[in-house]
């Protein structure tokens, strides 16, 4: 007798188990270590049964990534909206990013691989980064139309975007050993990839508590 069909309901709460599972799992063994056997062990379920979730695993993989990224973008909205000026918003999401990237270095390396398949393959891992994005931009434009800074929206967003990242990369991946610490640094970057916005920044309270810390290094 065939398998009755999910509900969606059953559906999306199977996704999320699974997903939070795998998470866990790569967080602690690396990339390596995700496979449907181990989640199965990890959940105390079938193997096969988390091919009625997702159809390989490379899907289940883009929905872990849509799984950081909600996190990811929760974090940072909820940041930037308590701001009470333009200006205020933009740090406290930049300070947000910061925090993000220091609780879950893991985390921020999955999202941002380069070993993953294209997102056009994936619409919901597209639409939310790209949610995420246009949010950003979006700041950025209240700080254009209030001659907080000049040029496009969207070039000024990509350009501070590629510098933060690329901090934030070395520091994740423990490249950062050359006499400077993310926590020495972030200032400098922040001021020039977002000047003049960064000129008078002070750290908000969670940010100050996050502590420099050693840097994480990735599980191999």
């Amino acid at each position: 007798m065939p398998r009755a069909a999910l509900s969606r309901q059953e559906l999306e709460t199977g996704r999320v188990r699974l997903c939070d599972a795998a998470l866990a799992l790569y967080e602690r063994e690396g990339e390596v270590a995700v496979s449907f056997r181990r989640i199965a062990d990890q959940t105390g379920t079938s193997h096969t049964r988390a091919y009625r979730y997702f159809e390989d695993k490379a899907a289940l993989f883009a929905a872990m990534r849509v799984r950081c990224y909600e996190q990811f973008a929760r974090s940072t909205r909820q940041a930037a909206d308590a701001g009470d000026s333009t200006t205020a918003r933009i740090q406290a999401l930049c300070m947000a990013v910061l925090d993000f990237v220091e609780a879950y270095p893991e985390r921020f390396e999955f999202m941002f691989s380069p070993r993953q398949p294209a997102l056009t393959q994936y619409p919901a891992l597209m639409a939310i980064r790209r949610e995420t994005f246009d949010y950003f931009v979006a700041l950025i434009q209240r700080a254009v139309d209030e001659d907080l800074l000049e040029g496009d929206a969207r070039t000024l967003t990509h350009v501070a975007w590629a510098g933060i990242y690329g901090l934030f990369t070395l520091h994740v991946s423990g490249q950062l050993v050359y006499g400077r610490q993310l926590r020495d640094v972030y200032r400098p970057m922040f001021r020039r990839v977002l000047y003049p916005l960064f000129e008078d920044f002070q750290d908000h309270p969670a940010a100050t508590t996050a502590g420099a810390g050693p840097q994480r290094r990735l599980k191999p």
